[in-house]
């Protein structure tokens, strides 16, 4: 576990320093994302979801989640591929949306409402 977070780390630095302004830029939508690479976009999904599950896990009620997206990254290549182009058919289906409103929503649909009782 410690040496995903520490890739996840990694990741989410890689991708704050080559994208700054875009990811912060109003305006940001999936469109955007779609316009990058596949490896820029397999790096954007990893950061996003492990930066949602680093919340689910300081929020100390929302185990169930934070449990299901490690899951979901700790696939083997050939997993995460697949894992990775449903991502990408979401965000073809919905361009017009902001990148982090989909990962909420994909989140959500794979592993359970973030809504506290």
């Amino acid at each position: 576990m410690i040496a995903f977070r520490t890739a996840l780390t990694n990741a989410a630095m890689a991708l704050a320093l080559t994208c700054p302004q875009m990811v912060s830029a109003d305006g940001f939508t999936a469109a955007d994302v779609l316009g990058w690479t596949h490896e820029e976009q397999d790096a954007f999904f990893v950061t996003s979801f492990g930066m949602a599950g680093i919340v689910a896990m300081q929020t100390g009620q929302h185990d169930a989640q934070m449990h299901c997206i490690d899951d979901l990254f700790a696939l083997s290549d050939e997993q995460a591929a697949i894992r990775n182009e449903d991502y990408r058919e979401v965000f073809e289906r919905f361009p017009e949306l902001h990148p982090q409103a989909l990962i909420m929503a994909i989140i959500e649909r794979d592993c359970g409402s973030f809504a506290l009782d």
